[in-house]
């Protein structure tokens, strides 16, 4: 370079690093630009190499051929070959520093991950070949140690230290390897003499000790590669808790890109394809500049180590955590307990749960991952109680499975050395003679304080402290029983869940449908279900300046607020005897609580239906509070003492208290339904935080205890949510128990006698279960939390031992009842408007609607009644209630007394085998769409009793939520193999009668066949919408045909997949179309409801 004794000279260099200037000039300072100018040969274009070329994967499947990874190409015939049958493409490209500096891992043709990041990355594959975890170690900096560090035994604890905290059990491998580098450090002449508080820690010269220069090499061994060898002493922590916790068998690619090399090897490119416990598939280093490193493999499924558990074809548990896995099965062959046992490090645990086996109980046990290391005597002498040929033959990592009896023999044994595949116990087993338990009675729901406290059993039904058992509300009985009620539910988020279970459970549909404030944003909700659909929904957004609650009294303006509210409210549809509102008020403090009672009766609209209340305020007196959130509404309560806050929680609820109780008692707006005061929802926040909750739940109940009674009831939400601890995320419940907590509360708001016949419950749904909630299931949202996730989908809740051969007495039926003329704000009459003798009816006093319907059955000659207050008509006029007429506040409702007690069988067969078949009418080509209608189901039952209440139905074809309801006349008569699929065939009911019945059915003919006709009245271009009432929600074609015997002027029907439409044309049905999927039918003379005897299916 030429000098310039001047500064602000001007200069210019082309230049060649190692090489000479190609041109270069300098300038004094006022001498103009200096410019440098040389002409350069450019080099040779570097040709494509085929490691580059990403190969097709679609219906041909292509991998990189090994052998071309260096040779120059960049096309399928160049690059790739086919990928063998069953086989997988893997591809791991690796990039140094100067070569790129990222790493890209393939899969059957997809990019699985990509990184630029410094060090090295590993990919951990499930067996399957989808991806378990990636996680990138900066090996360049972590715990990089040189000969002569002067403070090496503090930070060798700490590697100590932390392998055990966060490796033990599950890496214990990795763990030890880190000691014997430990006892070999120390050993090394040119450091310093171990220390007393090394020794201390248990670390000490070991004569078995590993080399140092040799451990890590030791743990790329156990993955299969060669590493290079010329390496920098260096611990790799993190790298080896995630080697360590991969288990043998499963696929782990990994690149490099660091500088723990040599010189020469600094910056390389490092790529791998191994097996941990096996050999490399694919290995490839390349030095710094020398281009990518690309490892290809085709691989077949990996091994996966795991215990299974199956029952009958049911797999009843399933898990990978390390030891030995036992299952206790009860004599009925349910599950009892499931446990693992990390046998791989200590037994005891093993030991005290063996001893506690009832004598005779079956047992499954199951080995995962290495559970042979700590089986001590006592285990294995347990062991073989129940059949087992311990202490061998299980070794190092094998797999084992046992099927044995407590005190017996085993039924089943295997054994498969590690690397052998799966071990499988099979056995066929007679569970033994039992006589059975008697059946827990039910609780009884309607008292002061109802029972709630047990435990929560691994199949979802509540086993009670009381020793009684919840009655279950399947969905549409749950609907019956609330039908003509107004819910009412305040609270805050665990109060909003709990509303929107009961919409969830009331609608259907309306699982995942994205509504406003359905989460928060609103504080206020209201909704009016009818017949399954939510038909209004309407909120006040939580941004309403007057209604913030940040003050004692309620909101800044409580009574601008009120108005708001109010306005609300005034737009939903009145009730019809059929339709149910369900409102919720955002009660983060006691005072909103108190506005709700105001607004429910000050409410004309729906004064004359039935009410429920739902309470449950606590919580954001803590997070206020304890939890010091700064989004707390009144901000005062952040800072103060807790004694101080607590105390005006206690004035603020007995104030609410007091005034609820004349609404909650009998005769008051909630006297009938009655009243539930909540305790909090159970959470374990933490020591502080759950002291804190558990004494606001104290001043609840100490609260209540002067006030409670059968319609204001203590419900202890807490103590439900403690029967199962599991089904809580941050202090927000499962479907699981917010379904169940709808089951403790209609214990108190509904008749027993409206609650579904039988005991055990099961669940279905993709997010019922806390464990099952994933985000990655609520996609569609944005935003969500996993709590709000969980209870995003609809959970199915239904009762298992509902039987399929039942005594039906329908003389107890409030099913029986219809509504005249709509039901509300209707007066009955007789023979016309003007027709009120006092001859047709007995008065009485009724508490409720409900008790007015019971004393109309437990009278004879009951035709219908009339209700108002607590003024009820029992109606026995011979002719029945054949007109009616306005009259606010007032209810008129028919009754069809059921004169027969019929014992009935339903059977289904199966076609052909049943499983694995799909129906056809005639022969295997017969399928046509006019044989069935197509209806959604959430299982075979569910399918099945679908097809119980169709009249019509000869048989069910089913498959995942697909259900075919079958109506061919001739019957099912053929069937195709088609897998997944179950055709069954259906025989009517056999009935057995003490008195002649005559079926609604028998009233009705088909018009020009019927099936998958459409009505139509004077041509077939008469549809006019006066020809008919539409009525949706109606779910069979029987139902359709009891709508239209409530209708007077009623002349037939039409009836499609939910949607019954009850003709009155004066002139009747006098033509139809061809219409996929409909059915017409006319109705036979004048016959009307009044003067039938039917039979009534549940």
């Amino acid at each position: 370079m030429k000098t310039c004794e001047a500064g602000r000279s001007s200069y210019a260099l082309i230049g060649q690093k190692s090489g000479s200037a190609l041109s270069e000039v300098l300038l004094p300072e006022g001498s103009g630009t200096a410019v440098a100018v040389a002409q350069v040969v450019l080099p040779e274009p570097v040709p494509l190499l085929c490691k580059m070329y990403n190969c097709f994967w679609g219906a041909l499947r292509y991998v990189l051929r090994a052998d071309a990874l260096e040779t120059p190409g960049n096309s399928l015939e160049a690059c790739c070959e086919a990928v063998g049958p069953g086989n997988h493409a893997v591809i791991v490209r690796s990039a140094g520093f100067s070569d790129g500096n990222e790493a890209e891992f393939w899969v059957n043709g997809e990019l699985i991950y990509k990184t630029g990041t410094r060090g090295l990355t590993i990919v951990d594959l499930w067996p399957d070949m989808t991806v378990k975890h990636t996680e990138t170690f900066d090996t360049y900096t972590d715990a990089c140690l040189q000969h002569g560090d002067t403070n090496v035994f503090p930070k060798l604890n700490a590697v100590h230290m932390k392998s055990e905290r966060l490796c033990a059990p599950s890496a214990q491998l990795a763990m030890v390897r880190v000691e014997q580098y430990l006892y070999r450090y120390w050993s090394e002449p040119w450091m310093k003499p171990l220390p007393a508080s090394a020794k201390r820690h248990g670390l000490a010269e070991h004569p078995d000790a590993v080399g140092v220069l040799h451990v890590r090499p030791t743990f790329f061994e156990s993955a299969g590669p060669h590493y290079p060898s010329r390496f920098h002493f260096g611990p790799f922590v993190a790298l080896m808790l995630g080697l360590g916790i991969c288990r043998d068998g499963q696929g782990i690619l990994g690149y490099e890109e660091g500088k723990n090399l040599d010189v020469e090897l600094q910056q390389s490119s490092y790529a791998l394809i191994g097996i941990k416990g096996g050999n490399a598939l694919s290995e490839v280093v390349r030095e710094e500049g020398a281009g990518y490193a690309v490892a290809v493999a085709e691989a077949t499924m990996l091994w996966s180590y795991e215990a299974l558990g199956m029952r009958n074809g049911e797999l009843i548990y399933e898990t990978s955590r390390r030891g030995l896995t036992v299952v206790d099965l009860w004599p009925d062959m349910t599950v009892k307990h499931t446990e693992t046992f990390d046998t791989h490090i200590d037994s005891s645990s093993l030991v005290a749960y063996l001893s506690s086996v009832d004598e005779g109980s079956m047992i499954l046990v199951g080995a995962a991952d290495e559970a042979s290391a700590s089986i001590s005597f006592e285990a294995a002498n347990l062991l073989r109680e129940s059949g087992a040929t311990f202490p061998r033959p299980i070794s190092w990592r094998s797999s084992y499975a046992l099927i044995g009896i407590k005190g017996g023999e085993a039924l089943s044994e295997v054994v498969r050395a590690q690397g052998d595949g799966y071990a499988v116990a099979v056995a066929e087993v007679s569970p033994p003679e039992t006589t059975p338990p008697p059946p827990l009675p039910f609780c009884d729901m309607k008292v002061a304080e109802p029972p709630m406290s047990g435990v929560l059993a691994a199949d979802g039904n509540l086993e009670l402290d009381a020793g009684c058992r919840f009655r279950v509300w399947e969905s549409p009985d749950m609907a019956q029983c609330l039908s003509g009620t107004w819910v009412v539910v305040t609270g805050s988020s665990n109060a909003l869940l709990i509303f929107n279970t009961l919409l969830m459970l009331l609608a259907p549909a309306e699982a995942d449908v994205q509504r406003r404030g359905r989460y928060g944003g609103a504080h206020l909700l209201d909704a009016v279900v009818e017949d399954g659909v939510l038909i209004y929904y309407e909120t006040v957004r939580s941004s309403e300046a007057s209604c913030i609650q940040s003050t004692a009294g309620g909101g800044s303006n409580e009574t601008e607020c009120r108005s708001i509210y109010s306005s609300s409210l005034q737009n939903a549809p009145p009730p019809n005897g059929r339709r149910i509102r369900v409102t919720m008020f955002l009660s983060f403090f006691w005072a909103r609580t108190g506005t709700a009672m105001d607004l429910v009766e000050a409410d004309r609209s729906w004064a004359t239906a039935e009410v429920a209340m739902v309470v449950q305020v606590v919580a954001w007196y803590v997070v206020c509070n304890g939890i010091k959130f700064t989004g707390c509404p009144r901000s005062n309560l952040i800072d103060m003492e807790e004694a101080a806050v607590k105390a005006m929680f206690v004035t603020e609820m007995e104030a609410v208290l007091d005034r609820m109780a004349p609404f909650c008692e009998p005769g008051g707006r909630a006297g009938q339904r009655g009243c539930a005061v909540a305790t909090n929802s159970w959470s374990d926040p933490g020591p502080t935080l759950m002291a804190m909750f558990q004494g606001y739940n104290s001043e609840v109940t100490k609260a209540m205890q002067p006030r409670k009674s059968s319609t204001f009831r203590l419900v202890d939400i807490f103590a439900l949510g403690a029967t199962m601890p599991g089904e809580t995320y941050l202090g927000h419940g499962s479907q699981i128990l917010h379904i169940w907590t709808w089951q403790a509360l209609l214990g108190g708001f509904c008749a027993a006698s409206s609650a579904t016949p039988g005991r055990q419950m099961e669940f279905e749904g993709p997010v019922c279960w806390r464990k099952d909630a994933s985000l990655d299931s609520c996609t569609a949202y944005t935003g969500t939390v996993l709590w709000q996730c969980m209870n995003s989908m609809l959970c199915v809740h239904r009762l298992l031992d509902k039987p399929t051969t039942s005594q039906i007495t329908t003389t107890s039926s409030i099913d029986s009842f219809a509504p005249v003329d709509g039901g509300a704000d209707r007066a009955c009459r007789g023979a016309g408007a003007g027709d009120n003798s006092a001859s047709y009816y007995n008065v009485i006093s009724a508490a409720s609607l409900l008790a007015c319907k019971e004393e109309c059955i437990r009278t004879e000659a009951c035709v219908g009644i009339e209700y108002s207050a607590s003024r009820c008509e029992v109606w026995t006029r011979p002719e029945g209630i054949q007109a009616s007429v306005h009259l606010a506040g007032f209810t008129c409702l028919s009754y069809a007394s059921p004169l027969a007690t019929t014992t009935t069988t339903t059977r289904f067969a199966p076609v052909d085998g049943g499983a694995d078949r799909a129906c056809r009418g005639a022969g295997a080509g017969d399928n046509s769409a006019s044989y069935y209608n197509v209806i959604s189901a959430a299982s075979l039952l569910a399918c099945k009793e679908e097809c119980i209440r169709t009249e019509a139905c000869v048989g069910i074809e089913y498959s995942a939520s697909r259900c075919e309801v079958w109506t061919r006349p001739e019957g099912i008569q053929a069937s195709v193999h088609l897998a997944g699929f179950t055709c069954l065939s259906y025989a009517s009911p056999l009935a057995t009668t003490t008195t002649t019945t005559r079926m609604s059915a028998t009233l009705f003919e088909a018009v020009d066949g019927g099936i998958n006709r459409a009505c139509r009245g004077a041509s077939a271009s008469d549809n006019a919408p006066a020809n008919y009432v539409a009525i949706s929600g109606v779910r069979n074609l029987g139902d359709c045909q009891i709508e239209c015997t409530q209708v007077a002027a009623c002349v037939g029907i039409e009836f499609s997949n939910g949607r019954c439409e009850v003709w009155i044309r004066p002139g009747g049905i006098q033509a139809s179309v061809a219409l996929s999927g409909f059915t017409c039918q006319r109705l036979l003379g004048a016959t009307r409801r009044l003067d039938m005897d039917m039979t009534v299916f549940p």
